[in-house]
């Protein structure tokens, strides 16, 4: 008798991206769910729209980023992705670190606290000093869920501005399973 292997398989990504003019063409990436990162500013965040993992979400998942900005970001400076966790499906009911749920910009520049309270899911990507046209993507990580909906928080640390169209732009959880042969 052959002995079992446990493998992980990645399914389907959940993908956080702008319904103006986001393109997978680049990236193999589907839109899955609303986030305008257009032209955020340095030191600004922006918040996407809740997410439902399903009853059936997986154990972990991997954290993906793709940015690109207008003008080339501080090399080594950093633009994070948090995630506000809740038990509701209700945009507005329940979310972590005072989300909304929806995509919008985020409360950051009044209250830093509430970001704070995500640190512990909290990814960072460091950057490059390449502008428009070179695009950074980057797998940052493992992430455990905490409950069934999500809603990611990108904040910006580059020193610069995000472009100003969000063609390339996206947040990603790529769901892995473990599977037994």
């Amino acid at each position: 008798m052959a002995a079992n292997k446990i493998q992980t398989v990645p399914g389907t990504p959940i993908v956080w991206a702008d319904d103006t003019d986001f393109s997978g063409t680049a990236n193999g990436f589907t839109k899955t769910h609303q986030l305008d990162l257009t032209s955020v500013a340095s030191s600004e965040a922006r918040e996407g729209a809740k997410a439902d993992l399903t009853v059936l979400m997986a154990p972990e998942y991997a954290v993906r980023m793709c940015l690109e900005y207008a003008v080339a970001p501080v090399a080594g400076k950093i633009a994070q992705v948090g995630f506000a966790w809740s038990q509701s499906g209700t945009a507005g009911t329940g979310n972590d670190a005072g989300a909304t749920g929806a995509d919008a910009d985020y409360k950051l520049a009044s209250e830093v606290e509430w970001f704070a309270q995500l640190q512990s899911d909290c990814v960072n990507m460091p950057l490059t000093a390449d502008a428009t046209g070179v695009i950074q993507f980057a797998t940052l990580g493992i992430l455990t869920p905490k409950s069934q909906h999500v809603s990611p928080i990108f904040h910006n640390l580059g020193g610069q501005a995000i472009h100003s169209d969000a063609v390339e732009k996206f947040n990603a959880l790529i769901p892995l399973t473990p599977t037994i042969e």
